[in-house]
């Protein structure tokens, strides 16, 4: 079964035209404000214009090193650093499908994704784990290999004509029976997400996200990552969550998003403090269900009431608390988000219909078809409830 963009259908009088305004990396317009400062790494402050002539260089490399080419996969089994996000920007500038993999993957799950994806490119942080696939995968790069080569290329600054609908990224989802599928995920899907989030989040252009995630999984690679550069704000970027960091660059900071894990480690700091956190607008919480115990203890050493979203890979964010912090409540998983219809079946079953959904899992029709309604919503396996307004999703009890 194929989900149908807005944009992409006859009977609705719209015709299907393929367009550099559909790039994600467009359609964000990353190059608005050359002289804005993007990212922050180890202290190094590196403008949008600075990262848009670096991703320009991984174009130039990929095109004309390795012919890749609109539709090409490229696995990225990489390392969390500003060359990352060069890479993955890169693919979606050329129209190149971006499959991020957990730099701890197994050999047996690496097998799995290297023969499904059948990837042109696989660029790898661990080259005496991956040296086998050399002859499976047309081109095997270490990441560091492919940096340093990039460095002496003069930036491609072309943007690749696309559909909303083309796929820009496939995500592989554990899932709990069978190997993992590639989710499908479209410039036009992770765009829309995007728009209603900074919305929602009320997210602009003075905000510094402090971003500790992992960049391999939705939550860091799309969410968080894209609220940025829809913003056109600043990354304050780390290479992983650690108590001690997190707490030296709160102060620096306006916005984290995180798991329940982060906070809960948070909150066994004898520095946290409504004081460290006087520059916070907003941390948000997601990937899993977060204790009351936490969301209160938070909110006592902080003096910050954590919002809290439900989402997943197929369907992005689906539902958020309120932005008003006088609405958040604990295990309240807020409304759908502009444009986003959410219901609930008689047995408890949440189904979404939304323009960020997924276009489907690679290379599997059969599960699409499976996983779908008639009508065109996603049955997400997750069980909910509205509260007692029916307003604001909660997990069933």
């Amino acid at each position: 079964m194929k989900l149908l963009s807005r944009n992409s259908v006859w009977k609705f009088g719209i015709r299907k035209i393929a367009s550099r305004e559909n790039n994600l990396t467009v359609r964000a317009r990353m190059h608005e404000d050359p002289n804005k400062v993007f990212v922050i790494d180890d202290g190094k402050k590196i403008t949008y214009g600075d990262f848009l002539k670096r991703a320009g260089q991984y174009v130039a490399s990929l095109h004309q090193h390795y012919k890749i080419s609109k539709g090409d996969r490229i696995l990225a089994r990489v390392s969390k650093n500003v060359d990352a996000i060069a890479l993955y920007v890169a693919c979606l500038r050329l129209g190149a499908i971006y499959v991020p993999l957990n730099p701890a993957y197994t050999k047996q799950e690496t097998e799995h994704f290297v023969k499904d994806a059948s990837p042109s490119l696989f660029v790898t942080c661990n080259e005496s784990a991956d040296k086998e696939f050399v002859g499976k995968v047309q081109h095997v790069l270490k990441e560091s290999d492919l940096s340093a080569s990039t460095s002496k290329l003069s930036p491609n600054l072309d943007v690749e004509n696309l559909e909303s609908d083309d796929v820009g990224v496939i995500c592989y989802t554990s899932g709990t029976t069978g190997l993992p599928k590639g989710a499908m995920l479209t410039h036009g899907g992770l765009s829309s997400n995007a728009e209603a989030l900074i919305d929602c989040w009320q997210f602009s252009k003075n905000d510094v996200q402090l971003h500790c995630l992992p960049f391999f999984h939705i939550h860091g690679l799309f969410v968080a990552f894209n609220c940025t550069i829809f913003s056109h704000s600043t990354l304050l970027w780390r290479p992983k969550f650690d108590v001690s960091d997190v707490i030296k660059h709160i102060p620096e900071s306006t916005v984290m998003m995180g798991v329940p894990t982060y906070y809960s480690r948070l909150c066994g700091s004898s520095k946290l403090s409504p004081d460290l956190c006087k520059t916070f607008r907003v941390f948000i919480c997601a990937s899993a269900p977060l204790p009351d115990e936490v969301w209160k203890d938070f909110q006592k050493k902080s003096g910050h009431t954590i919002l809290e979203r439900y989402g997943m890979t197929e369907a992005q964010v689906v539902t958020s608390n309120s932005y008003s912090v006088s609405k958040r409540a604990p295990s309240v998983q807020g409304k759908p988000l502009k444009g986003v219809d959410v219901r609930i079946t008689d047995t408890g079953s949440i189904e979404v219909k939304s323009p960020s959904l997924f276009k489907g899992y690679w290379k599997n029709p059969e599960k699409t078809a499976k996983d779908f309604t008639q009508d065109g919503y996603f049955i997400t396996g997750d069980m909910g409830q509205w509260d007692k307004n029916g307003k604001n999703l909660k997990p069933r009890n």
